[in-house]
Protein backbone atom coordinates (compact mmCIF):
# COMPACT_ATOMS: atom_id res chain seq x y z
CA UNK A 1 0.00 0.00 0.00
CA UNK A 2 1.36 3.26 -0.75
CA UNK A 3 -0.18 6.65 1.09
CA UNK A 4 -0.04 9.80 -1.28
CA UNK A 5 -1.36 13.58 -0.41
CA UNK A 6 -4.18 13.39 -2.42
CA UNK A 7 -5.07 9.27 -2.84
CA UNK A 8 -3.99 6.14 -1.41
CA UNK A 9 -2.89 2.74 -3.93
CA UNK A 10 -3.90 -0.76 -2.71
CA UNK A 11 -2.16 -2.33 -5.58
CA UNK A 12 -0.55 -0.53 -8.48
CA UNK A 13 -3.60 -0.64 -10.57
CA UNK A 14 -5.72 0.22 -7.69
CA UNK A 15 -5.91 3.69 -6.17
CA UNK A 16 -8.31 6.05 -4.60
CA UNK A 17 -8.61 9.03 -3.51
CA UNK A 18 -8.51 9.54 0.53
CA UNK A 19 -12.64 10.61 0.80
CA UNK A 20 -13.64 6.94 -0.99
CA UNK A 21 -10.91 5.03 0.46
CA UNK A 22 -12.19 6.29 3.78
CA UNK A 23 -16.09 5.58 3.16
CA UNK A 24 -14.75 2.00 1.87
CA UNK A 25 -12.05 0.80 4.31
CA UNK A 26 -12.38 2.51 7.53
CA UNK A 27 -15.26 5.23 8.43
CA UNK A 28 -16.61 8.49 6.49
CA UNK A 29 -16.14 10.57 9.52
CA UNK A 30 -12.48 10.03 9.18
CA UNK A 31 -10.86 13.60 8.21
CA UNK A 32 -9.50 12.58 4.67
CA UNK A 33 -5.55 13.01 5.50
CA UNK A 34 -6.01 10.65 8.24
CA UNK A 35 -4.33 7.53 7.33
CA UNK A 36 -1.57 9.44 6.34
CA UNK A 37 -0.71 11.35 9.36
CA UNK A 38 -0.58 8.60 11.26
CA UNK A 39 1.49 6.60 8.93
CA UNK A 40 3.32 9.99 9.06
CA UNK A 41 4.01 10.47 13.34
CA UNK A 42 7.43 9.60 14.35
CA UNK A 43 6.45 7.12 17.21
CA UNK A 44 7.89 3.89 16.29
CA UNK A 45 4.13 2.10 17.30
CA UNK A 46 0.87 3.43 16.70
CA UNK A 47 -2.45 2.35 17.94
CA UNK A 48 -5.60 3.70 17.13
CA UNK A 49 -8.87 2.11 18.54
CA UNK A 50 -12.38 3.10 16.95
CA UNK A 51 -14.95 1.50 19.01
CA UNK A 52 -18.13 3.25 17.61
CA UNK A 53 -16.87 2.01 13.88
CA UNK A 54 -15.16 -0.98 15.51
CA UNK A 55 -11.99 -0.42 14.11
CA UNK A 56 -8.01 -1.08 15.23
CA UNK A 57 -5.28 0.49 13.36
CA UNK A 58 -1.61 -1.02 14.93
CA UNK A 59 1.53 0.15 12.91
CA UNK A 60 4.51 -0.87 14.65
CA UNK A 61 7.52 0.51 12.60
CA UNK A 62 10.93 -0.78 12.64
Amino acid sequence: MKIYNDKICKSTFKCQDLDTFNKENLSSTYPKNFLKELFDTDKKEIIHRDNENSILIKIIKD
